[in-house]
């Protein structure tokens, strides 16, 4: 009976210790790393215990600009493309992956490789045409 009592403390101590030992560690408190951009010959702001501070230094003169990535934005196409261009501009981006399409992948591309061709006969007998007229039309 005293060997189960002596087994049973020993087991309740045992137990006891590591969560004690767990309650007097206190983790260090975590670093804030905080990022200021400043312009000018303005000072670097003072952190807080255990606070980082990174400056970035900037221009006195981009204070109240819009910032760069921003500015950068995608420029609109000039307006004095006609629908008609803007519309074969679609069509030739997306030809090659619709059906007809002059390709050895799928069906129809017999019928896309004439349809190119007989637009590259067309254009070429425009080009032709509009050569002949300059040339035939006295300066």
């Amino acid at each position: 009976m005293q060997s189960c009592r002596a087994a049973l403390i020993l087991l309740c101590l045992s137990t006891a210790v590591p969560a004690i030992a767990q309650q007097q560690e206190q983790p260090e408190k975590p670093r804030q790393v905080r990022s200021v951009v400043i312009y000018g010959d303005d000072p670097c702001p003072e952190g807080k215990e255990g606070e980082i501070i990174v400056c970035a230094r900037k221009p006195e003169s981009e204070r109240y600009r819009v910032p760069e990535e921003v500015r950068k934005a995608p420029q609109p196409p000039p307006e004095g493309r006609s629908w008609k261009e803007r519309a074969d501009i679609v069509e030739e981006s997306t030809q090659a992956t619709r059906p007809n399409s002059c390709s050895t992948v799928g069906a129809g591309g017999q019928t896309g490789c004439t349809t190119e061709m007989l637009k590259q006969w067309r254009a070429e007998q425009r080009a032709r045409r509009q050569e002949a007229e300059g040339a035939a039309s006295p300066p």
